[in-house]
């Protein structure tokens, strides 16, 4: 039998004295045990984790403060627990120690000589912490034994081969592994023995399809070597070079050439539970060994359990601690004190720093403290402390004032004396015009006093023995990348010994960009540094000095990157360096390199600036549930997901859901402001929840938040992105309730779920928003039980997640600006006549099919679109211009309409068969706004008079009209003029001569678009481009309605051709179009109203 019927297996464990114990029967587990993480309530901040958990306490047993107890001493406030269930699928689980792997022995198969292809499927808790960590391989140390290693270094997997046992070579992938959020990912890599190649993929599964990581990198052509070493998955026996993985193995596959014959195939998930040992589909026999193990157990919660509240009965027979367990961000969000600035953190990380003082003292300071033990404090006289907050890798520091001095003692180093290196980040506004001190470093070598003078573009460096003989003068420019005046520098002076030479060298670089090196040399021994001091010399007023730095050591670079906050860094790269830094672990789940670039990292507590990342870039940080750590998941792992669960309304199990239709989270103006810089606003002035008084909207919700970006070109797109988020107008279901005792089925997906991951609800009732309802998990909280299970989802909509993918079918097509019914349709009504108002009209192209829309809540697809009104004159027809391609009758005015209207090889005319006289082709058409092409050209040159031809748009009758008048003159010159008539008065409203020459039978293309107020037209050859600008704008608003559009000629009083033709082809109106469809895709049907919004029922949207 299994859950529910069977108990569920529960397991509770603490880390008794540093060790996991079970103390499961300790637990009871007849008390709901509830769980929850991530955001508790929709639009929340993300909470602690939390789990409840009663302890039976016998003789006080779990009493921290009991002597008696034999836990005393082993047990705390803190103490690390994890609850798990033994529930899914069974896999190989690796604790993460160098004893716990699977092997096989070695075997004639096993040595593969060749190619070579080998294929894991994992799930580790181990990505993103920056080690370098072992996979699998055949590969000893002892008796060089090697034949491969597959590991994974920097995020990048590698394979390692080797043609002798001893000498390996190696090659990475080019990109580094796209971590997943559940951890689980297969990897492959292979070697081309014939061409020396070897490249490396991913993929969902081991099944495949595999996606090529990068490019193939190309070594040498050899043969592996046949070493008795046997296939081991997880830790490598003798291979201590690498950190062990942690976590679960689904498969592992070994195959005899790329795509080959396979050679050993482990399928994990296929063992018995608890086997220690099993044969594989090929015959070959696997052996456990240390904390591997093939189980189902899987960890829900993993934090600190740090509240032990005894309870007892008055006669102490039964006591109980009711406590409840904390992840990390409990303990993170207690911590209040800053961390110091990235150059106060990092310089002493450097094991040759002999002397260090930040100079980062408060304001009332009179001497500047140095962290160092040993290290006297800086004397200094006349400095303004903590008066310039602007260098970006430190705190506040002092400016030198008039009369200033410094003096620094510098302790002797351990052992030996140089080399020696002084460094220190500085300002100098203004170069003083004379020659000033600047610094001065006392040494023990021959040269006892080096000095560092500046005046207006000159910087001089000396050196003095003992009896104050100069031993070498450096004398340069100030140099421009960068100059060492007026900017964020840092200076650094550092000397070695070379057999009876010191050299010497003097560099300032530029905080975040290049610098400037002078070096020289003399006789003589290096020394060490006794003292670093200055008493500034006239004009070097307001120079700002700090973080004065001695090493042991020549050119180390430990301030690169910390001087300038790590301006640039990525968000992913931040967290993960600062979880190195202070010891908490931290997977990100994404590609680092696609991840915002960051602001610098100014003082602020550890949680503020962990948060600053994620919200620079969008993601989500959350706690590690299989570990006691932080999980972040990149903001490009939560776009365009597939949904890990897909629940039907009626599945067993599924809570009552309650959809949400308020404001709670509707944000439609926001300015987003770069910290230290500037600031962009994204406000949505038009649709249902834009700024725009009800009903048109629903007035302003406005919003600032303040980001650490790298810059302000940064600002506009962010706050764009969270208006976007802010303004997605669905139903929300804030919570989706999940009784797992009542569907064990979803359990293996359950405990893979984790938070931004996607589920879908289908099949919704009629009296639901129609589905189906994609939404992401924020948080859960669960209750376990001994024979039930539940899980409360927090959700949000799913939806404004889903991005653009260019070429994509369904990702990669735009939205129209605005589009309506122009007629109303009935509710079965197939064929639909739609009006585009706003931006470029739908794509007729047939590869773009299907598609679907969203009219008025109905989804339809859309399987073709036609433009409504359209004509390519490929018909014969004379005394009119007939039928138009898209079915309406042309009509005709002016003039003789036997004789002045033909269509016949594939153009229309109008036969000018008198002078000053005009003739008009018309279609009906009903809407004000238009945008009609058409080719058109003479049948001959123009003699004695101009020939004129064009579009009407807007046209009520002969007299109120506007028209694109093309003049064909006699000199064969092509003038524009856009024209109206308004109550038979007719008026020139913008003229334009083009560049083109006329030759009759040569076809020009025009353009007439009126669009409000707007009326604009072009012309142009017709077999070029349309070129991008419009050659007549105007602004007019004399006509405002329409019933037709079509064509207008006339010839001038004095033209003298013999019944000349203007021709025309190629008609096209691009703004109604007709669009058949399939109706009532989503269930919906109903009858839809002319002037129902039509839009794109998944949109792309452009990701941040």
């Amino acid at each position: 039998m299994a859950f529910p019927e069977d108990p569920l297996g529960t397991i509770v464990e603490m880390q008794v004295g540093g060790v996991w114990t079970d103390i499961t029967q300790y637990a009871q587990l007849g008390d709901i045990i509830t769980h929850q993480r991530g955001q508790t309530a929709e639009g929340s901040a993300v909470d602690p984790a939390s789990c409840t958990l009663t302890l039976k306490s016998p003789d006080g047993l779990f009493s921290p403060r009991n002597p008696r107890s034999p836990l005393y001493g082993l047990i705390g406030r803190n103490t690390p627990m994890r609850v798990s269930v033994l529930a899914g699928t069974q896999r190989l689980v690796v604790p993460g120690d160098q004893l716990s792997r699977a092997t096989t022995p070695s075997a004639t198969a096993l040595n593969v000589a060749g190619s070579l292809d080998v294929r894991v499927d994992v799930q580790l808790t181990n990505w993103g912490t920056g080690e370098a960590f072992e996979l699998c391989a055949k590969h000893l140390v002892t008796g060089n034994q090697r034949s491969w290693l597959m590991f994974v270094e920097n995020g990048f997997l590698t394979l390692r081969i080797s043609t002798n046992g001893s000498n390996f070579v190696q090659f990475g992938s080019t990109l580094p592994i796209p971590v997943t959020p559940s951890g689980r990912i297969a990897l492959r890599s292979t070697y081309d023995s014939t061409t020396g190649q070897f490249s490396h993929y991913t993929a969902p599964t081991i099944a495949g399809p595999w996606t090529q990581l990068g490019i193939t990198s190309t070594g040498s052509a050899a043969t592996i070597f046949a070493s008795t070493a046997p296939v081991t998955v997880g830790d490598i026996e003798t291979v201590t070079a690498f950190q062990p993985p942690a976590g679960s193995y689904y498969g592992f596959e070994m195959r005899s050439g790329i795509g080959g014959t396979i050679v050993a195939k482990a399928d994990f998930t296929a063992q018995a539970v608890g086997a220690t040992s099993f044969v594989d589909t090929v015959g070959l026999t696997w052996t456990l060994a240390g904390g591997a193990a093939i189980s189902t157990k899987r960890t829900r919660f993993s934090g600190e359990y740090s509240d032990w509240p005894p309870r007892w009965g008055r006669t102490g027979h039964l006591i109980r601690v009711e406590g409840e367990g904390a992840g990390i961000l409990r303990r993170l969000n207690q911590g209040k004190k800053a961390l110091q600035s990235t150059l106060r953190r990092r310089i002493p990380s450097d094991s040759t720093l002999l002397a260090y003082w930040p100079m980062e003292d408060d304001s009332e300071a009179t001497q500047a403290y140095s962290p160092m033990t040993g290290v006297k404090p800086m004397k200094l006289t006349n400095f303004a402390m903590a008066s310039d907050d602007t260098f970006s890798g430190s705190a506040p520091l002092p400016v030198v004032a008039v009369g200033a001095t410094l003096s620094a003692e510098v302790p002797a180093p351990a052992s030996g004396t140089g080399p020696w290196q002084v460094e220190m980040v500085y300002r100098i506004p203004t170069a003083p015009g004379a020659l000033a001190t600047f610094f001065e470093v006392q040494t023990t070598g021959t040269a006892v006093r080096y000095t560092v003078q500046v005046q207006t573009d000159n910087v001089q460096i000396k050196a003095y023995d003992n009896d104050g003989t100069q031993l070498f003068f450096i004398n340069s420019g100030s140099g421009s990348s960068p100059s060492f005046f007026g900017s964020e520098n840092r200076v650094r002076l550092f000397a070695r010994q070379s057999g009876g030479s010191v050299l010497v060298d003097i560099a300032w670089l530029s905080v975040s960009a290049s610098g400037v090196f002078q070096s020289t040399s003399f006789t003589g021994t290096v020394g060490r540094v006794r003292r670093v001091s200055s008493s500034f010399g006239a004009g070097m007023e307001g120079t700002t000095i700090g973080h004065l730095s001695v090493f042991q050591a020549d050119n180390t670079k430990v301030m690169d990157g910390a001087d300038d906050g790590y301006l640039g860094e990525t968000a992913a790269a931040r967290l993960r360096r600062l979880a190195v830094e202070e010891g908490v672990p931290v997977r990100v789940a994404g590609v680092q390199g696609t991840t915002a670039r960051m602001g610098p990292q100014r003082p602020a507590i550890l949680l503020e600036q962990l948060e600053q990342c994620a919200d620079a870039d969008s993601g989500i940080l959350v706690e590690d549930r299989e570990r006691l750590g932080l999980l972040y998941r990149a903001r490009t792992t939560l776009y365009n997901q597939v949904p890990v669960l897909t629940l039907s309304y009626n599945a067993p199990g599924l809570g009552a859901l309650e959809p949400v239709d308020d404001d709670a989270i509707v944000r439609n103006d926001v300015t987003a402001a770069r910290t230290g810089g500037s600031s962009a606003r994204a406000e949505l002035t038009t649709g249902a929840l834009s700024t725009q008084d009800p009903p048109n909207g629903v007035g302003r919700y406005d919003t600032s938040v303040e980001l650490n970006l790298y810059s302000d070109d940064q600002t506009e797109p962010m706050a764009a992105w969270l208006m976007h988020l802010g303004t997605w107008d669905e139903a929300r279901y804030p919570t989706i309730r999940i009784r797992l005792h009542r569907n064990p089925a979803l359990i293996p997906v359950i405990l893979d779920l984790i938070e931004g991951d996607t589920l879908r609800l289908t099949d919704l009732p009629d009296w639901l928003p129609p589905g189906p309802v994609d939404l992401m998990v924020q948080g859960y909280t669960e209750r376990i039980g001994v024979r039930t299970w539940e899980i409360d989802l927090v959700c949000v909509p799913a939806g404004p997640w889903r991005v653009a993918v260019v070429g994509d079918t369904v990702l990669g097509k735009a939205d129209t600006e605005g589009s309506v019914l122009t007629t109303s349709a009935t509710a079965t009504d197939t064929s639909l006549l739609v009006r585009t108002t706003t931006g470029p009209q739908w794509t007729q192209d047939p590869t773009q099919f299907p598609f679907d829309v969203l009219v008025g809540g109905e989804r339809m697809t859309a399987t073709a679109i036609a433009n409504e009104y359209r004509d390519a004159f490929g018909r014969s027809v004379s005394g009119g211009w007939g039928t138009a391609d898209s079915g309406q009758a042309w009509g005709s005015a002016g003039g003789t309409v036997g004789t002045d209207y033909t269509v016949g090889s594939g153009v229309a005319a109008h036969v000018l068969t008198t002078t000053n006289a005009s003739r008009r082709s018309s279609l009906p058409y009903a809407f004000p706004d238009v945008d009609v092409y058409v080719s058109l050209t003479t049948s001959a040159t123009a003699t004695g008079g101009s020939l004129y031809g064009g579009p009407v748009g807007r046209y009520v009758d002969a007299d109120n009209l506007y028209m694109t008048r093309i003049e064909f003159t006699t000199g064969n010159a092509i003038l524009i003029d856009l024209r109206k008539r308004v109550a038979t008065v007719e008026s020139s409203i913008g003229t334009y001569t083009t560049s083109l020459t006329h030759a009759a039978g040569t076809y020009v293309r025009c353009r007439l678009q009126i669009a409000g107020s707007a009326v604009r037209t072009k012309v142009w050859l017709a077999s070029a481009p349309e070129p991008p600008e419009w050659h007549v704008d105007v602004v007019d608003t004399s006509v405002t309605t329409s019933n037709f559009v079509g064509t207008r000629s006339i010839s001038a009083a004095a033209n003298s051709n013999s019944s000349p033709q203007v021709r025309y082809d190629d008609l096209l109106v691009l703004n109604v179009q007709r669009f058949t469809v399939t109706r009532s895709v989503n269930g919906i049907v109903k009858a839809q109203a002319a002037g129902e919004a039509l839009r794109l029922a998944q949109p792309a949207t452009s990701a941040l």
